[in-house]
């Protein structure tokens, strides 16, 4: 109900808040899914995401950063990254740039479109996981109920009631939806990324860290005042260590401490 409960919270008497994200997650992921290891490589070296999606899409190759010599542009690319990797279309593109970007990127139907256009003549292999996701599904047989294994090991389980078109049920008791390559792709990278928090999770936990809240992508752990510099480097090597089943891909997070967050 727009209401961030962990403004509620305050760390108890010598103690402090730490809150990690789990820096652009879900873009990362896909990123692996979709096995683009150029863009993934330019991470690796600590290129800032959006940067490395211009390069890798063939959008900026000049020796400055790109945030120096060209913001417009790397606003575009963020709307882009977080944006068009689950295969929106331009009407949807024009508002999610405009939130991504706090207001900043304002585009026109035409430079929307075309913004559309172009990530997906780009990114044939995020592409490429749509059509091979939407292939799996649709050649099911209607009427009964499907496992997509995650590299995890887990599975999500759709019931499909239709496959021309394709359509079924992810959420046990909601009626069935029209079901495509993008949404999958949405679901599985999501899913992936819940299960690399939850190990995170359960990592800080063996550690003996006290989480406070976790959402979404991020976590809140309390810690003594004067152990938090040591504390908060353990805790950000135990959500960066990626899963042995996610060998390869490139972790980061964002950290904020303080005693009311």
């Amino acid at each position: 109900f727009g209401v961030y409960i962990g403004k509620f919270l305050r760390a108890r008497h010598r103690h402090t808040l730490v809150k990690l994200d789990l820096s652009n997650i879900e873009a990362r992921v896909l990123l692996w899914l979709a096995g683009d290891d150029e863009t993934l490589d330019l991470i690796r070296k600590g290129m800032d995401i959006y940067e490395a999606h211009a390069r890798s899409c063939g959008l900026h190759s000049g020796k400055e950063k790109l945030a120096e010599l060209n913001p417009d542009l790397r606003q575009l690319c963020k709307a882009r990254v977080l944006g068009l990797g689950f295969g929106c279309g331009a009407k949807t593109f024009r508002s999610v740039a405009a939130v991504m970007t706090g207001g900043d990127l304002q585009l026109s139907e035409d430079e929307s479109a075309d913004a559309v256009y172009q990530y997906r003549q780009q990114n044939p292999k995020v592409t490429r996981m749509w059509s091979e996701l939407e292939l799996f599904m649709s050649t099911r047989t209607a009427g009964r109920t499907v496992d997509l294994m995650l590299p995890s090991g887990r599975s999500l389980v759709y019931d499909i009631t239709s496959t021309t078109p394709l359509k079924g049920s992810y959420i046990k008791g909601n009626p069935p939806v029209s079901l495509w390559g993008g949404t999958l792709t949405e679901n599985v990278t999501q899913a992936v990324a819940r299960d690399i928090l939850a190990l995170a999770l359960l990592r800080l936990d063996d550690l003996g860290y006290h989480t406070v809240l976790h959402i979404h992508d991020s976590v809140i752990i309390e810690v003594p005042e004067d152990k938090v510099l040591v504390e908060t480097n353990q805790m950000i090597e135990a959500l960066t260590t990626p899963p042995d089943w996610a060998s390869g891909l490139p972790l980061d997070v964002d950290v904020e401490v303080g005693d009311h967050l």
